[in-house]
């Protein structure tokens, strides 16, 4: 993933269109959209904490609770009101 996303940052400061059209991407993703984008974002956060286990383990550092930043979409569409 860390490769995807230097690939994708590259592309967006090379390219105005694709920086749009990531963006566009993103507010479906956090209005809810059910689509593609929803799946695709659920796989990374379980590929994500993969990861993050896997680095904490080896630091020998435990949470009670892991919640990430995905954990507050619920509540985006309230934040600026």
């Amino acid at each position: 993933m860390e490769r995807l996303y230097k690939v994708i940052n590259a592309e967006c400061d090379a390219n105005p269109a694709r920086l749009k059209e990531a963006k566009a991407e993103l507010v479906k993703l956090q209005a809810g959209d059910a689509g593609e984008n929803t799946g695709i974002w659920q796989e990374m956060i379980r590929l994500s904490q993969i990861q993050f286990d896997t680095i904490y383990s080896q630091l020998g550092v435990k949470f009670d609770h892991a919640l990430g930043e995905s954990f507050y979409n619920p509540w985006l569409s309230d934040v600026g009101k």
